[in-house]
């Protein structure tokens, strides 16, 4: 929330996500007020490996020149002790997400 109210403040318009909608919403409204910019809201997960592609798909009409991949997870846990899908959640959002979006988004400031 912290980078998109500075980036509001130096009149950039911006793309949030998150997966709860009332927050998303809450935050979004509070920066469009606040600094009179546009803000497009994206709910999703970026666990999920459709979240990349929504957000891609969300933003296709836009000049977007900085991205901001501001999301982590990280089990607490003796290594052993957590599952596997919860490691995998992990590298999802870690790794995974961040890299299709910086690749996708690469490729269009390239083009």
């Amino acid at each position: 929330e912290a980078f998109a109210k500075r980036l509001g403040e130096k009149g950039l318009d911006l793309v949030l996500v998150a997966r709860r909608k009332d927050v998303l919403a809450k935050v979004a409204e509070g920066i469009r007020s606040q600094f009179q910019v546009n803000v497009v809201e994206v709910v999703a997960d970026l666990s999920k490996e459709e979240s990349a592609v929504t957000l891609l798909e969300k933003t296709a009409d836009l000049d977007v020149g900085l991205m901001v991949y501001n999301a982590a997870y990280s089990p607490v846990n003796y290594f052993v002790n957590i599952s596997v899908a919860r490691h995998l959640q992990a590298v999802d959002v870690n790794i995974r997400t961040p890299l299709v979006l910086t690749h996708a988004f690469s490729e269009r400031l390239i083009a």
